[in-house]
C-alpha cells in the first residue's frame, strides 16, 4: 500500500530538512534547494473582492442536498440558481467538504 499524498507545505518541510543535512557536504546543492523551496510558496493575489454570496447556512446545506436527491438530473449550476447560492458551495456540499 503506498503512503498518502505529502501536502505541499510537507514537502517544503522535508526538502528543507534535507538540505539542511547537506550543507557540510554539498553546500551549493543546498542552497539551490533552499532556493527552490522558496519557489514553492504561494503567491498573494493580484486582485481580492468581498464575498458576494450569504454565509452557507445549515438550512441551506440541508436544502442543497434535499433538493439535489429530488432532482438527480440538474447540474450543480441549476442547483445554485435554485437555491440562491454558488455552485462551488453546491459542489463542496455534495462532496461533504462544507458543515459535515
Amino acid at each position: 500500500m503506498s503512503e498518502p499524498r505529502m501536502t505541499i507545505p510537507e514537502v517544503r518541510a522535508a526538502l528543507l530538512e534535507i538540505a539542511d543535512g547537506m550543507t557540510s557536504f554539498a553546500p551549493a546543492t543546498a542552497t539551490l534547494i533552499k532556493e527552490l523551496v522558496e519557489q514553492m510558496k504561494r503567491r498573494k493575489p493580484v486582485r481580492k473582492t468581498r464575498a458576494k454570496l450569504p454565509k452557507l447556512t445549515d438550512n441551506m446545506r440541508r436544502a442543497i442536498r434535499d433538493y439535489a436527491g429530488l432532482h438527480p438530473d440538474e447540474s450543480q449550476v441549476e442547483i445554485a440558481l435554485a437555491i440562491g447560492t454558488g455552485p462551488g458551495r453546491v459542489s463542496e456540499t455534495l462532496a461533504g467538504k462544507r458543515g459535515e
